[in-house]
């Protein structure tokens, strides 16, 4: 199984024990606790630990650093995750700033549109292809409809077909098949849309901070569409790998991930907000009353600080573990 699924034992209770433990900067007390002594904060660690928003505290990198060099088996995940869901996973755009990194991202598109997808296929009208790709990066995290794009952009629906696949093969994009269990009640059988790299995907909406990343109304999809890619990348790397999908009913009851395995089916839904109730995983419970398959547990990946019960069988886990 991948993500914690692979690294946890479930107790009685449904409650995993996680060999990393996370903890996230955005959270005051602990940025306080930190910043006036990084060193004994990093003395006290006892076991491997993720720290989600590392940049908030620069003098916690040369207590770690200290606390590595002097031998230790314990494990520092450092992460800045609301940065990476900004600007993605190119390791070059981290070396660059300001107008810079947005400079990076329109050479990027430029190179590959007009270079790249000529070797790739025939494509006479760049100009259309760009603006359903563009298209797209407004439509990650939901249903597409391929219908709808073509009205939209003013080209016929065989040529929407033919640039998406060109997409697919090209890895800038990926349409996430339906879940296939059997269910009583009728599934989607459209696919979701997610792409690759979220800086490209903010690139193209035109947010160039968090702050308009966060509050242009998208953030929701933006924020799936980056967990996406981290279990993407999970399994992609995996030698045996499990199915990944979603499931949504006729009533729009949508669970967002569906891992399966062999012998196992893990739910996962995604929420941007720091809590969640056990009032918000109707969607987790839904599924889990009509699957048939073995599930130990559901999942809500969200911005906690570390994991938790939320309710009987559903684990709260932090976004910062998933790297």
């Amino acid at each position: 199984m991948i993500l914690l699924c692979l690294q946890v034992d479930i107790f009685s209770t449904g409650l995993p024990k996680i060999s990393t433990f996370g903890i996230n900067l955005d959270n005051r007390d602990i940025l306080e606790q930190i910043k006036s002594d990084p060193q004994l904060f990093v003395r006290e660690i006892k076991k491997n630990i993720a720290i989600d928003e590392a940049q908030k505290a620069p003098n916690l990198f040369d207590a770690i650093k200290a606390r590595v060099d002097s031998g230790t088996n314990i494990k520092f995940i450092l992460s800045g995750s609301t940065n990476f869901i900004l600007y993605g996973g190119f390791p070059k755009i981290y070396e660059l700033s300001g107008d810079m990194r947005y400079q990076w991202f329109a050479d990027y598109i430029s190179t590959y549109i007009e270079r790249d997808i000529r070797q790739i296929s025939q494509i006479a009208d760049l100009s259309s292809f760009q603006s359903l790709y563009k298209t797209l990066s407004f439509q990650i995290s939901n249903l597409l409809n391929k219908s709808n794009i073509a009205n939209n952009i003013d080209i016929d629906f065989k040529t929407v077909q033919h640039y998406i696949s060109v997409l697919e093969a090209s890895y800038q994009i990926n349409l996430l098949s339906p879940y296939s269990g059997k269910f009583k009640t009728q599934v989607s059988k459209s696919p979701k849309i997610y792409m690759y790299d979220n800086g490209i995907l903010n690139f193209y909406q035109r947010n160039f901070d968090i702050e308009s990343m966060i509050n242009r109304g998208a953030w929701g999809a933006i924020f799936e569409n980056h967990v996406f890619c981290e279990l993407y990348k999970s399994i992609k790397d995996m030698v045996i790998k499990p199915s990944l999908s979603f499931w949504r009913n006729k009533n729009d009851t949508e669970v967002d991930f569906i891992i399966d395995d062999t012998y196992n089916t893990y739910p996962i839904e995604v929420k941007t907000s720091s809590v969640v109730r056990s009032a918000q995983c109707r969607a987790l419970q839904s599924f889990i009353s009509q699957s048939k398959k073995n599930i130990p547990f559901a999942m809500v990946i969200h911005r906690c600080e570390k994991p938790y019960l939320i309710k009987e069988n559903v684990i709260g886990i932090p976004v910062g573990l998933l790297y």
